[in-house]
Parts: C-alpha cells; structure tokens; sequence
C-alpha cells in the first residue's frame, strides 16, 4: 500500500444495503490528507460486529479515543457493534513502517491479522513485543485479538523481499481452523523459512526451485505450527522467467480449501504442490485450480489449460451458493465439455467468466463488461458482486468522456482520463446487470489503482461491505 493523498475509497468503508446496493447506509469518514487514516480491510463477524483495519501516521482522534504512531506507520482496528457504535480502537506497530495486509475471524468472533514490519520491535499490546528476525529479509507478525480487543497471542515469522509487503493471507474455515500462506522468496537464495522460534530448512530435491508460497495450519488456541508445505514453481530453462502466484483462499462448503495458481516460464519439470509434482504447460499462462483438505493433503488439481499470451497477476476466484468455481479474466483460449472459446484478442477489455462445478469442469462461460475488476464474489442469493474502478488513471491524457460497458446491453459514461471511480456491480442470476454503483461520480479521486480497491465483504444479514 502506498501513502498518497486519496480522496475516496479508502478514506472511508461504506456499507450497502443488501436489497438495493444504489443505498448508502453509513459511512465512516476518517480524513483524506497525506498519511492519514487508510483503510486496507474489514469484515462483519457472525454476530454482526463491524471490524475495519488499516494504517494510519501521526496522532488521531476516533470518537475520543487518541492514537498515535510510535514512529512511522502503525497499524489500527476499530470495532462497531451492529448499532454502528463504536467498541475499541487497538493499535500495534514498531518504529518503523508496519502494515495490515489481512484478517479473518472465526465463528466465536476471535480475530486474526497478518502483516509486515521493519522497527526492531513490533508491539502486539503494551507489554508484548516481537523482534525482527535479522537473518531474513523480512519480518511478518500473525496476531490473535479476543472479541474484546486483548492480544491472545503474537508471532513472527520470515517472508518474501521488502519490494513485496502487499501478500500474505490468513484465514479460517467454518470450525474456526486456522491458516496462513505467505510468499517465501528473498533474492532467490533463501534455505530455511522461519516461524517464531523455529527454523524449517526448504525441502531439498533436484526438481523444484526456491519454493515460492507456504502455506501452513496453524493452533489458533496457541499460535503454534500444526503443519506446514509449500507450493513452487519449476526449473526454468536458460534465462526464461517464471511466475508463480496464488489467488485469495476460499473455504467451500465442505470446508476445503480452494485456490488458484497463475504460473508462466519455461518449464522443464512440473510444479510441485505439497510435496506432488503436477506436470502443467510449457510456455505460457497456467490457470490452475487446487483443492486440499484441513490436513494439508491435495485433494484435486487440474491444470486449466489457458493459452494466455503473456504473463499477469494472481487470477482470483469465486465460489457461488452451489459450491460452483468463477473464475474472472480478459484473456483466455480453450476448448472442454462440448465448450470452445477464445479471447486472446480482446482489445477492448471485456471480462469473461468461467464458470467450473465442483470437480472442476467448465460448465459456462459468460461475457461481462469493461471496467477493471479487482475482487468478485457472490451472495446468499447466487447473484455475482464486482468491485474495481472504470478504469486505470492515464495522467498524460486530458480529461474526456468515457463510456464503459457493464454487461451485454448496458453502459455508463464518465469523464476520465487521470480521473479514477470506483464502482460496484450487482449481476443477476443469469449475470445481466442488476444494480451499478459509481462512488461520488463528481469528485474522482487519484492514485495507483493497485492501492485503492483492497476488499468486497458480505456481512451475515447480506448487507455489502466495499473497501
């Protein structure tokens, strides 16, 4: 995340009214100068509490109660009961910059939050602090936080490089197990991954390189390591490239666990997922769908077979009231289960959603609209939710008028060039456009869009939380 001036989005979480998404219900406003309160997520426990996390710099008043950074940015959660008053403000941080990368409650309204920080301290409470783990590039904190706001317990562990403090996810199933992946890849040389106290060596063997990701179980009554793999990109040939990232983890209804891998180079040997090895295409864009279980084993893979042309980021997804898989993007080609399909030339931008059922099957693909898409999800109602931004800011262009295609039929006309919104979409059940929400379409706010849209929650009531 970087501290720019921002005037909307992540100045203030909004909800929105679950019968009509058009209905603002409240917002909290925090600010918008330079290094002021940013908001990075939030979400909506089963008892309905509203939590909101985020960085903030300097000294703040939040309803009486003062914060104040030790040093550079420091990390803060707010939490309002269903009534939208508010309970506590808790803060942590170190004299360097901290960060809120991710949190996730489980069923009796525990939290647990994730992120990164460079002080030689980082305090989880007033008497509980982590030290830096010098041996690595960097340090990253898990902590757990009671429904009252008390630190339970707090640790460290190593990560990726400094360039890349944005990804680290933590999650809990509907029993409350939890778990957290973390890229584990510093300049190319790491050996070990550390968790505390505890240094793992990296599994040796001639047909994997560097791992990339880890993913581990983890005690959420102690914090301690029940198990732990990794998921890595092969070997690559002369000076080719490879690119290896996972989506957001989801739970399905069987309380598995669901990703997807995006993984590009030149391949000489397969990739190798928790201790298997999955032979995928050579020479391009893999969209790969997993699923393993709460032990730790894999359960299902499946190499999608998507012959994108170049590389790109995580391909995110989505999983509906029927435990069926979306998966989201602009360029794809194919041909399963009697359906052929090829937008590899897609110069104006459209979406494509695939839509695969449970053992991973394409059953559907489906033509959406232009804007830029950063989170999806679906509701109780099986109706798909899209958050972004019309577009990316241009800052050399001037000013004009813009038109975006939502769906099939419908369309929106902004004027942008340097000048971003946000939106949020509501399909139908059969994915025609149902509600459009443009955020204050006459002050645009500014910025790198990779720091503006961080999140798309659904509160239990059905009630929608943008971020």
């Amino acid at each position: 995340m970087h501290f720019i001036r921002l005037l909307s989005i992540l100045c203030f979480s909004i909800i929105l009214n679950s019968a009509n998404s058009q209905s603002k219900q409240w917002d909290k406003k925090f600010g918008y100068f330079e290094y002021d309160l940013v908001v990075s997520n939030q979400l909506v426990d089963s008892q309905s509490n509203h939590y909101v996390m985020g960085t903030f710099k300097g000294v703040h008043n939040i309803s009486g109660n003062i914060i104040a950074t030790r040093g550079d940015a420091d990390i803060y959660i707010i939490k309002y009961n269903p009534n939208n008053q508010l309970q506590w403000v808790k803060t942590y941080g170190s004299a360097a910059r901290d960060n809120a990368i991710s949190m996730s409650c489980d069923k009796t309204g525990n939290l647990f939050i994730t992120g990164a920080f460079y002080g030689s301290a980082f305090y989880a409470s007033a008497t509980d602090s982590l030290t830096t783990l010098t041996s690595y590039s960097q340090s990253r904190y898990i902590l757990k936080i009671n429904n009252a706001g008390s630190t339970q317990w707090a640790k460290k562990f190593s990560a990726k490089d400094n360039l890349n403090d944005t990804k680290s996810e933590v999650l809990n199933d509907r029993e409350g197990r939890l778990y957290l992946i973390v890229p584990n890849r510093a300049a190319q040389t790491p050996t070990s991954w550390q968790y505390q106290d505890s240094v793992i060596n990296n599994p040796t063997n001639n047909h994997i390189n560097t791992p990339r990701w880890a993913m581990c179980r983890i005690n959420e009554n102690n914090g301690k390591l029940i198990w732990l793999n990794y998921i890595s990109y092969p070997f690559v040939s002369g000076s080719s490239i490879t690119e290896l990232n996972i989506s957001s983890p989801q739970i399905d209804a069987r309380n598995n666990i669901l990703f997807a891998i995006t993984q590009w180079g030149n391949h000489i040997s397969p990739i190798y997922i928790f201790g298997e090895y999955a032979t995928v295409g050579n020479s391009r864009t893999n969209n790969i769908l997993v699923r393993i279980d709460s032990t730790g084993r894999v359960t299902k893979f499946r190499d999608l077979g998507l012959n994108n042309t170049s590389t790109s980021g995580s391909t995110e997804i989505a999983l509906t009231s029927e435990n069926n898989i979306a998966l989201i993007n602009k360029n794809a080609k194919g041909a399963e289960n009697g359906i052929t399909y090829d937008y590899t030339n897609n110069p104006s931008g459209f979406n494509y959603l695939r839509l695969y059922d449970s053992n991973f099957v394409l059953q559907k693909i489906v033509k959406l609209g232009q804007q830029v898409i950063k989170k999806y999800l679906f509701d109780k109602s099986n109706r798909l939710l899209t958050i972004g931004t019309s577009s990316f800011a241009n800052y050399s262009l001037a000013a004009v008028n813009e038109t975006l295609q939502l769906d099939s039929s419908k369309s929106v006309t902004i004027n942008t060039a340097s000048q971003v919104f946000p939106y949020l979409i509501r399909y139908s059940n059969n994915f025609k456009l149902d509600t459009f929400y443009l955020e204050n379409n006459s002050i645009p706010y500014f910025g790198d869009i990779l720091g503006i849209i961080s999140g798309l929650k659904i509160a239990p009531n059905g009630d929608i939380y943008p971020t």
